[in-house]
């Protein structure tokens, strides 16, 4: 590979790009080639300062330039308003735990009182029994 070839590997491991045996290869050649490891120590400190640079502002007036040029729209969007299921109700995970496990453990107490059978079963006397066919006097599973 030519130094070229080994300068875009350095742009690309500072990108986190580049694969572990290319990374390997590169460094390798860094350790015998003075010319490309000038350029890797040159190129981490124009990462530095660009990382530590402050932003870089647009003038207030270039906003007006382009909507007089037509460049960007003169009407801003219209914002949609947040309707209640838009909404996002988020719990910590052991209190949505707790609260499932009341609501299940209540629904254990209460549906015995809600499914209950209205009629209560009737005894009959044994005289009575005789009278009602055989077939009829088994219970029914």
């Amino acid at each position: 590979m030519t130094c070229e070839q080994y300068q875009i590997q350095i742009g690309q491991l500072l990108e986190n790009e580049l694969r572990g045996e290319e990374s390997s290869t590169m460094f390798a050649h860094l350790g015998a080639c003075s010319a490309c490891r000038d350029f890797f120590h040159a190129s981490l400190q124009v990462r530095a300062e660009l990382m530590n640079a402050e932003p870089i502002t647009a003038p207030d007036e270039l906003d007006d330039r382009m909507r007089a040029e037509g460049l960007i729209p003169t009407e801003r969007p219209i914002s949609r308003t947040t309707s209640i299921w838009d909404l996002r109700i988020a719990f910590p995970l052991p209190a949505a735990a707790s609260i499932a496990l009341l609501l299940i453990i209540g629904s254990l107490f209460v549906a015995p009182v809600l499914f209950h059978d209205p009629q209560p079963q009737q005894k009959f006397p044994p005289d009575v029994l005789e009278l009602v066919p055989v077939e009829l006097r088994t219970p029914r599973p």
